[in-house]
């Protein structure tokens, strides 16, 4: 399963990689590639090594590989790590128009750590990926977010240089609308919050974003939705807390962001109904 995402500056293509058990084989060896892996811990402890600097892992725990940075990944005092990894590239194009999610991986390309702990929701992302295989679309955007998030929780500090670019009236716009998702948001408001008419900010969206106010605010909505069910929240509730009266009208945009209904997407995992299980000697890692 393959997912390409342009998000305006820059494209993700990021490859579902799987499950991997480190029992029988206690190390994937030192090694290298071309590519990013993103990776996160669903049990189990180990080590990672990762250009000369070896750094723990437990439940949790959030790492990545860099391109050209040789690593390895070790359980030889446990022989219980457990974790899910998907290979990702960026490539950076000529695009004017900036996608609403560049900013995020701007952020995470200037400075980011090998390893951040407290992400086990993470998880929960793995194995709806692995469920979903069959229904591309929603496994495909699982896989966006599932690499957006690990990016985001890697991502510290401040950004620099032309990375992190600021996009004026924009940026306001958008911080705006992630501090307001769960009520009903107007342009008008975010208008006059931001300081510009409402032409001029629906403007800077189809100029800077490629997208309009509506969309980008359902965008935002969604993901949020998607973290409140994952944690166990009941449908009706999210739809609530996301600004949504109608819970059948929630239904129906979440369906259609995420190709499943939330009552779906939420049960997709079941405790112990993974099936599919590869070990480091099947792939790469």
């Amino acid at each position: 399963m393959v997912a390409r995402e342009l998000l305006g500056v820059h494209r993700l293509d990021i490859e579902a990689g799987g499950f991997v058990r480190f029992d029988v084989q206690l190390t994937n060896s030192l090694h290298k590639h071309d590519y990013y892996e993103l990776c996160v811990v669903l049990s189990g402890s180990g080590q990672y090594q990762h250009g000369g600097r070896t750094y723990p892992l437990v439940p949790g725990t959030v790492f990545l590989a860099e391109p050209g940075v040789v690593h390895e990944i070790t359980s030889f005092d446990t022989r219980d790590l457990f974790l899910y990894f998907v290979s990702m590239t960026v490539t950076r194009l000529g695009s004017d128009v900036r996608g609403s999610d560049d900013t995020a991986v701007g952020a995470f390309l200037a400075s980011h750590a090998v390893t951040a702990d407290g992400h086990a929701l993470l998880g929960d992302y793995s194995r709806l990926i692995d469920e979903s295989v069959s229904r591309e679309a929603a496994a495909s955007r699982l896989l966006v977010l599932f690499a957006l998030e690990a990016m985001k929780a890697l991502t510290i500090g401040a950004v620099s240089g032309d990375e992190a670019a600021p996009q004026g009236e924009l940026d306001l716009a958008l911080a705006y609308i992630d501090k307001n998702l769960g009520r009903k948001i107007m342009l008008s408001e975010v208008a006059a919050a931001v300081g510009v008419s409402e032409r001029t900010l629906r403007r800077r969206f189809q100029s800077q974003a490629g997208t309009n106010f509506v969309d980008e605010v359902n965008h935002r909505r969604m993901r949020w939705a998607a973290h409140r069910l994952l944690m166990g929240f009941g449908v009706g509730e999210v739809a609530e807390y996301v600004g949504f009266t109608d819970p059948g009208q929630f239904t129906r945009a979440f369906a259609r962001a995420f190709g499943v209904a939330p009552k779906r997407f939420q049960t997709s995992y079941l405790p112990g109904s993974i099936a599919k299980r590869t070990r480091p000697e099947d792939r790469e890692l």
